[in-house]
Formats: structure tokens, C-alpha cells, sequence
């Protein structure tokens, strides 16, 4: 513990102590696909929509803050809340991810406080159904490339995920 002159409070900088690194369980998608991404393909946008109370709106939204924090800490590198300009209390998660790979080890990354946390938010959705979930690719690549139609779709990648690009390694010559 550190004492800082200042009234003599006591500050802990081992917050380490009380987090829970234990991984949640992995859960198959809950969402059908058009066709399955190779590995490298992205970057991947995941959109998740909620319907919630208005007289929530506040607890939602801090809540909110906790979420973001967990899908940037596990892959995501953007990540926007958004609220609906043409429906009420309707509210929309937007986060990128690398490539396909990425988001789906974002499952794997997930630790059971983390998932707690995710649903938390998930009970602020009113309605029947559960929360709607939308997976896209990106295929801006695909704007001036004339190699792919839409109907061969299989991969926005040329070659094998496990494809790495080794490079052959040559002796070099005794001479």
C-alpha cells in the first residue's frame, strides 16, 4: 500500500486480487450463416439491438460502459452505442473486430464475471423475442476486384487460413 501525503489516505494499486480470470463457457452461435468466412476474412461488424424501458435508460446506459470495455478487451477495435432516431427506447451495439478468427475467439476470451456482466445488459431487453444479432463481412476489397461474383461466394480469401506464408529458408552457399 502506498500513503500519500495528503490526509494520510491509504491506496491500494493491487486491484488484480478480486478479478475473476476464469473462462465462461463457450456457446454455439445462435445465428444461421449464408456461408461460413475462412479465417482471415474481415473485418467482421457485429450489431446487437435492444429494446429498453425508457425509465432504464440511465442504468442501461452504465451498464453500457462496462460492455464496451469487455468487447474492446477482447478483440474489438471500434465500438459505438447508438441510439435510434426513428424508434423508441431502441438502442444499437456496433463493434468491429479484425477478422472472422477474431470474433469468434472473442467467445473463447470471455471470462464468467465478463459474461455476467453481458447479461446484465441482456435483461434490460423488453420484448418476446431475445436480442437481435447481425453478423457482416466487410467485401470492400471486393469493390474493385473483378475475381468474385456474388454466386461463388465460399471465401473472400484466395488461399487456405492455414496458409501463413511461410518463407523458404536457403543455406547460405560455402564459398
Amino acid at each position: 500500500m502506498w500513503c500519500l501525503g495528503f490526509g494520510n489516505i491509504s491506496l491500494s494499486i493491487n486491484f488484480t486480487g478480486t478479478l475473476d480470470f476464469e473462462p465462461a463457457p463457450v456457446t454455439s452461435f445462435s445465428h444461421r450463416l449464408i456461408y461460413l468466412p475462412q479465417a482471415k476474412d474481415g473485418p467482421v461488424a457485429v450489431m446487437y439491438e435492444f429494446n429498453v424501458d425508457s425509465a432504464r435508460a440511465p442504468a442501461f446506459m452504465e451498464v453500457m460502459k462496462h460492455v464496451r470495455m469487455i468487447h474492446l478487451r477482447n478483440g474489438a477495435f471500434t465500438w459505438r452505442l447508438h441510439e435510434d432516431l426513428t424508434r423508441h427506447n431502441t438502442f444499437r451495439i456496433e463493434m468491429l473486430v479484425p477478422s472472422w478468427t477474431q470474433h469468434t475467439l472473442q467467445q473463447e476470451r470471455m471470462t464468467k464475471a465478463e459474461k455476467a456482466i453481458i447479461d446484465q445488459a441482456n435483461a434490460f431487453h423488453l420484448g418476446g423475442g431475445p436480442i437481435e444479432e447481425r453478423i457482416f463481412l466487410c467485401v470492400n476489397k471486393e469493390l474493385g476486384s473483378h475475381r468474385r461474383t456474388m454466386s461463388s461466394h465460399p471465401s473472400t480469401t484466395p488461399f487456405s487460413p492455414l496458409n501463413l506464408g511461410t518463407q523458404e529458408v536457403t543455406a547460405p552457399s560455402a564459398e
